[in-house]
């Protein structure tokens, strides 16, 4: 062999010898794992992660509220010999790659609280990865995890930890946002039905969206999908141009549901028009909407800024208006006819100014202004300012008694009767009084007021009359004012439902004359629903 052949003998040999050193230490430190083992790095605890895109296959997988005992594995040295490293891959149920941004809270609890609805404490918070992928260390013991994410949802595992056990690794299925699309089509030539209001209801559901130009919707369900899952959902159409509100019944079994056509068949009229007084500008003032010719009340509303009224949704038929408290240009009532389909415009309705007018200031208990008191009679009504100034203004004289509406707080709704006034008088001082049946609701361990949206129900069992009042979220409420006790007769009961407590039922059998008099307050102490 000549000197050159010998050198690059040598050469080729070194080469070789450190290629194969180099794969050595590489199949030794990081070799393929698969989802039943594992790794660690740089002799830390990262357990390897799967790659995006690559399904794990995953675990056996528990039942609801079934303890897992996962098989032993290999320890290593660096690990705590008392705790063992858990390894959770979070998956989506449908195609079965990670969830990433999945929070996955660890409770420790008793062992008779496992599996019930009871919380323990919490020990640790674990965040998944790109991957789907989240690992921790967990000392022996018995151990609840809940996970949390924006659109995912999964059911709580159940996971025991037994003395000497090193490694433990499960897969865990996440289920997306349920989400359902349709469309809203009109029963005339099957057109699409544009800006039409579709309302998902369900047990702990209630959704609304809104058709595009095609008729199409979309509703998701992100709140808490997990409770959605095997429920039977209804979702309902309604628009201003149709009577019926066509509606169907789904039991959402999959992540996307395709919603059967929804489609309006009975199409409505409408009256609209315009209020302006004599220089053409415009007025805000109560209008009404009568049956002709019986005058039967249908609907009222109020006129806007910039003085138009519409009144939508409307059966076929003869209708007429009045405008209550306002002298305009029509003072007898006008058949207006509505066929279906139609939208009838009366145009401008010219309202001059009153010729008799009754004024005054609304005050409460403790002399001081109070102002959206609605004060009406009959025909005639108005609002108190902000200073608490008020003026009826009429076209005849009348003397009657004034009916009082108003709020002092999210839920204290009050009325009062006040009078008789006569028409014309001025300086009129109405004192405000608080009286009624008030619920005082508090937490039982805390004393302190319910904060919360309230549905309260209440029965007069000489009349068996019955009510439900829910109240806006956004409390505290220190009170509610439930009844109009002047139709109301005791003794009355009923039940409070705050969510987050538990229903509690109160009972009054005091004399209405007592509640005309002065506001009763009845304490409804709460406890806490247990998680």
């Amino acid at each position: 062999m000549s000197r050159m052949s010998r050198r690059r003998f040598v050469i080729l040999l070194v080469t070789v010898t450190i290629l194969s050193v180099a794969v050595g230490l590489l199949t030794h430190h990081i070799s393929p794992a698969s989802p039943g083992s594992d790794v660690i790095l740089d002799g830390g605890t990262h357990a390897e992660q799967p790659r995006i895109g690559h399904q794990v296959p995953p675990a056996r997988e528990a039942a609801p509220g079934e303890t897992l005992h996962p098989a032993n594995t290999e320890s290593n040295g660096d690990q705590d010999p008392f705790r063992a490293q858990v390894l959770v891959w979070a998956l989506d149920r449908n195609s079965g790659l990670g969830v990433a941004g999945v929070t996955i809270d660890v409770l420790q609890a008793p062992a008779s609280e496992i599996g019930s609805a009871e919380e323990g404490r919490q020990v640790d918070r674990w965040l998944t990865n790109t991957n789907g992928t989240a690992v921790g260390e967990l000392s022996p013991g018995t151990y609840r995890l809940e996970f949390r994410h924006a659109t995912h949802a999964a059911l709580p595992r159940v996971l025991e930890v037994e003395a000497g056990q090193q490694s433990i690794q499960f897969s865990h299925w996440m289920f997306s946002s349920p989400v359902f699309e349709g469309l809203v089509l009109s029963s005339e030539g099957m057109k699409p039905v544009r800006l039409a209001t579709v309302r998902l209801e369900g047990p702990g559901l209630e959704k609304v969206a809104h058709t595009t130009e095609a008729g199409r919707y979309m509703i998701s369900v992100s709140d808490d999908p997990s409770q959605a899952f095997g429920a039977n959902v209804k979702i309902s159409a309604r628009h201003n141009r149709f009577l019926d509100e066509p509606s169907c019944s789904i039991i959402l079994a999959s992540p996307r549901v395709r919603v059967p056509d929804l489609l309006f068949e009975l199409r409505a009229g409408a009256i609209r028009g315009r209020v302006v007084d004599v220089s053409g500008l415009p007025c805000e003032i109560a209008v009404r909407l009568l049956r002709w010719p019986d005058g039967g009340g249908v609907r009222a509303q109020t006129s806007s800024a910039d003085g138009e009224f519409h009144f939508s949704r409307l059966h076929p038929g003869a209708y007429s208006l009045d405008f209550p408290g306002s002298c305009v240009e029509r003072p007898e009532p006008q058949a207006i006819t509505v066929v279906e389909g139609s939208a009838v415009d009366v145009g401008d309705v010219r309202r001059f100014p009153g010729a008799v007018v009754t004024s005054g200031v609304v005050i409460d208990a403790q002399a001081r202004p109070v102002g959206g008191v609605y004060i009406g009679s009959g025909a005639y009504r108005t609002s108190s300012k902000e200073d608490g100034s008020f003026a009826l203004e009429s076209c005849e004289h009348w003397q009657d008694v004034m009916t009082l509406r108003w709020s002092s707080g999210p839920g204290l709704h009050w009325r009062q009767s006040f009078g008789p006034i006569s028409s014309g008088s001025r300086d009129v001082t109405i004192r405000l009084r608080e009286t009624g049946l008030v619920l005082h609701l508090l937490e039982r361990a805390t004393g302190k007021p319910i904060v919360g949206q309230l549905e309260i129900r209440a029965a007069d069992r000489h009349r068996s009359r019955s009510t439900v009042q829910r109240t806006p979220a956004g409390g505290p409420y220190v009170a509610v004012n439930v009844l109009d006790w002047e139709e109301w007769l005791p003794p009355v009961g009923g039940t409070v439902q705050v969510p987050g407590y538990r229903e509690s039922s109160w009972e009054w059998t005091g004399s209405a004359e007592d509640l005309r008099a002065e506001k009763v307050v009845v304490t409804v102490e709460m406890s806490a629903q247990e998680r």
